[in-house]
């Protein structure tokens, strides 16, 4: 029995009530088959869906690696500190490395729609929930590591708090606690199921996730780029602070503004209302398509990252090998000089104030 045919018998018996549950009922089972998690964006054709798949698998997946592989072939990027960075990189490319290929093979084994998918699934929001938890954690400590590197009074200080052995616990622990908290909720059915379009959980179980792991990490994000912003110019008379410090740090709230943009309209709609929509599921692929994009902006923004784009491209592609010799490639390259302690103008974070002793070649030189 079809929508139409039960709300005319629904209609006849005279209950109005029977009408809008027996409706609501089969709309929602409707919609559960047919906007599952491997159906990725909607009204599009098989072919089109495949297509921009396989874009963003090969987009995403490539560029992952290749801002990962840069802090092992840039002098300037091997910090320890940046070992955020690579956290949040490794868990883009679980998204486009597993989830997107999970897709893939549903589509092109007709099986995206059918019962048969609700166990990759639940696979796919277990990374979608990982991934998720893993970038919110990882872009705090980001923000805080940057923070403490370009504002720390005193060198030894950011030494004690972001040596080897805690910037390693700590990027343990972000995994171990974003890994225990996808797996309860995907097991034990414990928030919004994705796979079902239900909400199961209990309600202060979610609320809390949702205030000390979402809302609290993020704030708290925001807060520490502002602040970098504002202290800064505060510290250039008692301390030396990096040029190149200071634009990995802009380009670091960069990928924290496109994580906002990507990801919060979901989760806003999931946490917000039960209501059954096909728009969630293009609210969905948006927040898993930053996975594909986010290695992008780090080759826009910081030309590091775009030299070790560039040497990997040549060595993938062009069979060059890869520069070795550390006087070799300062030859090639501008030196990373240090902020002296004059005075700054207003804007000095979105590159339009530098220290007024800079010329326009050095200005250029910080994009």
């Amino acid at each position: 029995m079809n929508l139409s045919e039960t709300l005319i018998t629904s209609y006849n018996v005279g209950s109005v009530e029977s009408v809008n549950v027996t409706s609501l009922d089969l709309y929602s089972k409707n919609l559960t088959r047919q906007f599952n998690i491997g159906v990725n964006p909607i009204y599009l054709s098989s072919s089109a869906r495949l297509a921009i798949l396989s874009c963003l698998f090969v987009i995403g997946s490539l560029g992952n690696v290749f801002l990962i592989t840069s802090f092992t072939i840039e002098d300037h990027l091997k910090k320890v500190g940046n070992a955020f960075i690579v956290s949040a990189a490794l868990a883009d490319l679980l998204i486009t490395s597993l989830l997107i290929p999970t897709s893939i093979i549903l589509l092109m084994a007709r099986i995206a729609n059918s019962d048969d998918s609700m166990s990759f699934c639940k696979f796919e929001w277990f990374l979608a929930v990982f991934a998720f938890m893993v970038n919110v954690l990882s872009l705090l400590m980001i923000a805080v590591e940057n923070y403490f590197r370009l504002c720390a009074p005193h060198e030894h200080t950011t030494k004690i708090w972001f040596n080897k052995f805690s910037i390693t616990a700590t990027f343990l622990l972000i995994w171990i606690i974003s890994g225990m908290h996808s797996g309860m909720e995907v097991l034990f059915s414990l928030g919004f199921d994705h796979c079902t379009r239900k909400f199961t959980g209990i309600v202060p179980y979610q609320m809390g996730i949702l205030i000390l792991l979402i809302i609290l990490p993020i704030f708290l994000t925001f807060y520490t780029h502002v602040r970098i912003i504002l202290d800064v110019p505060r510290f250039v008379g008692t301390i030396n602070i990096n040029r190149c410090d200071v634009v990995l740090a802009r380009t670091n709230f960069n990928s924290f503004i496109i994580f906002i943009i990507f990801w919060m309209p979901f989760v806003i709609f999931i946490y917000s209302t039960t209501k059954i929509i096909p728009t969630s599921e293009i609210l969905y692929w948006l927040g898993l398509s930053k996975s594909c994009f986010n290695n992008i902006v780090y080759c826009l923004t910081n030309r590091h990252f775009r030299r070790g784009y560039g040497k990997l491209f040549q060595y993938c592609f062009c069979r060059e090998i890869l520069p070795t010799s550390r006087s070799s490639r300062r030859r090639r390259r501008k030196p990373c000089q240090f902020y002296p302690q004059y005075k700054w103008n207003y804007h000095w974070y979105w590159g339009d104030a530098l220290p007024k002793i800079y010329n326009v070649e050095s200005r250029n030189d910080l994009q």
